[in-house]
């Protein structure tokens, strides 16, 4: 089966939070002075972090008008919309933990303008042996099955592309924002199942994820808040 998403990307879904840094000190106007005046940056209480997808559907993403076609070697075949496709059965809702450390020190001259850099890269735990995928079917060909899944982790030991991979990031926009980024590694998968006059499948355009707080969530279990300390020289 032919992913219809490219399985040599790095797809990633996130949680972002922004520090505006002439509101730690109005007198720094530049990046380069809130280094001087900064050494370090402490974020504690990392260490129990839950990731959660609870987008199961196609409908949960922007795939709705994406046109789908099947061939046996060329696909020339319309099969319709995405939105025509029906659900068949549903997957089940994925959780894993982050397994970050309890603090991380960042030093502020270690931070990069406009390009984000990995601080930490820890490995998310595998999923429980559950069935993920939805499963879909096109009207009139009932044999036809179509299988979706935004796979957060690795399941039965089963890795790709880097699914087990949690990222700590920052790094400092031209305003003078300072951001902290909490990123995960996703494997994307959309699939049509053999059928016999069918061997490819293809689509109008590219499919791309794009992250939205509803559908990959970075939960702090923690007691205690995440916290954000910024040191002096």
């Amino acid at each position: 089966m032919v992913n219809l998403f490219n399985d040599t990307e790095e797809y990633t879904g996130y949680y972002e939070t922004e520090i505006d840094l002439r509101q730690i000190d109005p007198t720094i106007q530049s990046i380069s002075k809130f280094q001087d005046a900064y050494k370090t940056i402490e974020i504690s209480n990392l260490n129990n972090f839950s990731i959660t997808n609870n987008a199961t559907k196609i409908a949960d993403y922007n795939y709705s008008n994406t046109k789908l076609t099947a061939g046996f070697e060329i696909c020339g075949t319309s099969l319709g919309t995405l939105s025509e496709l029906i659900v068949k059965e549903d997957g089940e809702q994925q959780t894993t933990n982050a397994n970050f450390p309890k603090n991380k020190i960042i030093k502020t001259n270690e931070i990069l303008t406009g390009q984000i850099k990995s601080f930490i890269t820890s490995h998310a735990d595998e999923l429980k042996e559950k069935k993920y995928h939805t499963q879909y079917r096109i009207k009139e060909k009932s044999q036809l099955l179509i299988n979706f899944l935004i796979q957060i982790s690795s399941i039965n030991n089963i890795k790709s592309n880097k699914v087990q991979n949690v990222y700590l990031q920052s790094y400092y926009t031209n305003n003078m924002k300072l951001k902290i980024r909490f990123s995960k590694v996703i494997w994307p998968q959309f699939m049509g199942t053999y059928y016999p006059d069918y061997k490819n499948f293809g689509n109008d355009n590219n499919l791309t994820f794009s992250n939205k707080s509803d559908k990959l969530n970075f939960i702090n279990k923690n007691n205690n808040p995440v916290k954000i300390t910024i040191k002096p020289n």
